[in-house]
């Protein structure tokens, strides 16, 4: 039985220090999953930053390669010779190639969104708050 300092008897079968004590460790350990998931937020807008100014160089790439293969490229596909179809061929390669690096940046940022996604630290906080309740 616990007592308070003059002697009566503490209503609790407890030590409400301990309790407190406890409880206030508990609380901060359930917020360490919640500090986690604003740094992966965090990181998250940097890359979905990165991405867009990567999606916007690989337009400018993809501009720039046009222009320069435009002089080169057949009016008349019927009569194209072989330096209009090399360039032909370069032009369309290259927009795979462009649009498959978009994707992978389109993923990459997907990846990154999900992980900062709040299910992803909902299962850590109830862990956290479990030695408590």
């Amino acid at each position: 039985m616990y007592r308070y300092g003059d002697g009566t008897p503490f209503p609790l079968e407890e030590n409400f220090i301990e309790t407190l004590t406890s409880a206030v460790e508990t609380c901060t350990n359930a917020f360490v999953p919640l500090s986690e998931l604003d740094a992966r937020r965090e990181r998250a807008k940097d890359t979905r930053r990165e991405a867009e100014k990567e999606a916007g160089r690989l337009d400018d790439l993809e501009k720039t390669i046009n222009a320069a293969l435009l002089p080169y490229l057949p009016t008349d596909k019927l009569k194209a010779n072989g330096a209009q179809l090399v360039a032909q061929k370069l032009a369309q390669s290259a927009k795979s190639f462009i649009v498959e690096a978009k994707s992978q940046v389109d993923t990459r940022v997907r990846q990154m969104e999900a992980q900062a996604s709040g299910r992803t630290s909902a299962d850590a906080v109830v862990k956290a708050l479990r030695p408590f309740f």
